[in-house]
């Protein structure tokens, strides 16, 4: 049988009540490691509301192209002489590079071991990259020409191209060029000799021309020019030899020893960056698992 609580019993309940709560209050609850949070008593999943959300930001054109490895136009100029030039370089070419294509761009371009390159007043290292230095499009590279530039011959003139081409330093003196050396011609008798008679036992021989010519007027290994350069620095020429290699040795380790025969042959040519460029498109290493 259930009754109404009422006057001073009713606030003895209640504060018992609340003191009982406060107590219990202070100890951590614990479950079951089979607890689950009834269906009712779960958070309620956020709803998700149509809004409109801003387009990404779209990078400018001097952020693509630093991002890409494009090739761009800069100019290259020098104050004494007057000379000016508009190359293509891509940001992953290394200086070296760079001085090739300013050497191959026109007839008188210095040759590439004769520039030293400058920017904002600092010298450019041949083994760093151009994106290395922030070069960009349309940017101005100072060169700076070493001495004797001029008295070495270009390789279009000596393939029959314009020998005094406009713009370039003339030399004031030739350069004299070592002549040939006068043939030689052995005989046994004195041809001027008319009415004799021959006293050695053995006939006359013919005569003998001796070609003692001077060893400069024979055919040889030229100095190498921009375009033996651009051929040895481009990986798809290596990959070519590398593909030859490996057909013509049917042990990998030889094919990859017979190319790096090749490319040491020719690396006092190319600059750390090149042989590291070739490398990476081949995909062969140095020997040992060591750059060359």
């Amino acid at each position: 049988m259930s009754y109404k609580i009422s006057g001073s019993r009713l606030q003895e309940e209640t504060a018992f009540a609340k003191r009982y709560l406060d107590q219990i209050s202070e100890h951590a609850v614990n479950y079951a490691d089979d607890f689950v949070t009834p269906p009712e008593k779960r958070p309620r999943r956020m709803p998700v509301l149509a809004m409109d959300v801003a387009e990404p930001p779209k990078l400018s054109d001097k952020e693509v192209r630093e991002s890409s490895n494009e090739p761009f136009s800069l100019t290259v100029k020098s104050l004494k002489p007057a000379l000016s030039f508009t190359v293509q370089i891509a940001p992953s070419d290394s200086i070296q590079q760079l001085k090739a294509n300013v050497a191959s761009s026109s007839s008188t371009a210095p040759r590439a071991e004769f520039q030293r390159l400058l920017l904002k007043g600092k010298a450019l290292a041949d083994a760093k990259l151009v994106k290395e230095y922030g070069i960009a499009e349309g940017a101005t590279v100072n060169m700076v020409l070493k001495p004797g530039w001029d008295d070495v011959p270009k390789a279009g003139s000596e393939l029959g191209g314009d020998p005094t081409p406009t713009g370039a330093s003339i030399p004031k003196e030739p350069v004299p060029q070592p002549g040939a050396i006068p043939s030689l011609t052995i005989s046994d008798a004195d041809p001027a000799a008319e009415g004799t008679t021959s006293t050695s036992a053995f006939p006359a021989r013919p005569l003998t021309t001796l070609d003692i010519s001077s060893p400069a007027n024979q055919p040889g290994p030229s100095n190498s020019t921009a375009e033996f350069h651009n051929t040895i620095a481009d990986p798809e020429f290596w990959k070519k030899v590398y593909a030859l290699c490996q057909s013509e040795f049917l042990s990998d380790h030889e094919a990859d020893g017979c190319w790096h025969a090749f490319l040491s042959g020719v690396r006092t040519k190319l600059s750390p960056g090149e042989i590291a460029k070739i490398q990476d498109a081949v995909g062969v290493t140095g020997m040992g698992g060591s750059p060359i």
